[in-house]
């Protein structure tokens, strides 16, 4: 039996694969987990910054603001 320090070029080829293949669920996942954060918070950002021009378009009797305001209530249900 040989006591080689050279591994097999079949197994550096297998693990380079697995490795590769762990390093690219890994990248989509943090990816997907990052990016959905980011756009709720975004969207939560932007609820809370158009909040008074709703409010204030909805007293001044805009429909939309009217209907903008019914789809946030349903929002939170």
């Amino acid at each position: 039996m040989s006591n080689s320090t050279t591994p097999n070029p079949d197994f550096q080829a297998w693990l380079f694969t697995i490795l590769q293949q762990a390093k690219d669920i890994g990248f989509a996942q943090g990816f997907e987990q990052g990016f959905g954060l980011g756009v709720l918070a975004g969207y939560a950002k932007s609820q809370e910054e158009t909040k008074p021009a709703v409010s204030d378009g909805l007293r001044n009797g805009s429909s939309e603001c009217g209907k903008n305001m019914r789809s946030r209530h349903k929002d939170q249900d």
